[in-house]
């Protein structure tokens, strides 16, 4: 059955942040690593669909999308499963909450980040560059994301 673009991320973002730790191998980041871990499309794909020599490529490997179409992720969410898996691979874990955030922002309009002082904030992204991302939250709250700061949240007017 194939899954949405929705499920495809809500699916990932579940897993990774339920694994809470990178798939890995004698070759860095793997789609199944050592001890049952999967990456984030690695999750994506069936058994039966997968193949050891997907190692070492990337998800726009024509193999591996085709394992992936065939595990019922659509053909519109090959890009977001391309980010996902940036998502697992470039940032450590304990970043993986914030970034997923911006994922979500980027191909759904709302984010969720987190800060240290002011907790989960959550919103409409209506603004947004490569340093920063405004949300507005529920009550009209307008919270800038702060990149350079480390996901640092402040309000802004």
């Amino acid at each position: 059955m194939t899954m949405t673009k929705r499920e495809v991320f809500e699916t990932v973002k579940a897993h990774l942040l339920t694994q809470g730790c990178k798939a890995l191998g004698d070759r860095g980041c793997m789609y199944r690593g050592e001890n049952g871990t999967k990456c984030a499309a690695g999750c994506l794909i069936a058994d039966e669909h997968y193949q050891p020599s997907f190692e070492g490529g990337r998800v726009a490997r024509c193999d591996v999308e085709n394992a992936l179409l065939a595990s019922g992720v659509p053909v519109d969410a090959l890009t977001l499963v391309e980010c996902l898996q940036s998502v697992h691979d470039s940032y450590h874990p304990v970043n993986w909450p914030d970034e997923l955030s911006i994922v979500e922002s980027n191909f759904f309009g709302a984010a969720r980040f987190h800060d240290a002082m002011f907790g989960w904030i959550e919103g409409t992204v209506v603004e947004r560059s490569c340093e920063r991302a405004v949300l507005l939250d529920a009550r009209g709250t307008r919270w800038a994301w702060l990149a350079a700061l480390d996901g640092t949240l402040e309000v802004v007017s």
